[in-house]
């Protein structure tokens, strides 16, 4: 059995442009938006996918990937969730201000 040239060269122009799919950069701060404090450790997810990541010590963080979504989620305890849209090019950079959730109030008699 003889593979025709022309479903060879078909291959090999699927291969490479199947690794040749677009990179997508997101890279940001994560703050408080009461104190202004860079909030460490807090976990960045994309929407709709399984891409996540922390923030290191300093709040900040970078994904890499090749999945697009329209916005980036974070999400923990104390502060409120938040929804960021990103747009669809090569690298971007964004700031995220998460508000600290206020559980109650003292009252003084």
């Amino acid at each position: 059995m003889r593979i025709s040239p022309l479903v060879l060269w078909l291959s090999l122009l699927f291969c490479f442009s199947a690794a040749a799919q677009n990179t997508y950069t997101i890279y940001g701060k994560v703050i408080d938006a009461k104190s202004g404090e860079s909030i460490p450790f807090a976990p960045v997810r994309l929407k709709g996918t399984l891409v996540n990541t922390t923030t290191d010590t300093a709040g900040n963080f970078k994904i890499v990937t090749k999945l697009f979504s329209d916005s980036i989620i974070i999400q923990m305890l104390g502060y409120q969730t938040q929804s960021v849209p990103v747009k669809k090019i090569k690298e971007q950079s964004v700031q995220i201000s998460v508000q600290p959730i206020v559980t109650g109030k003292h009252r003084q008699n």
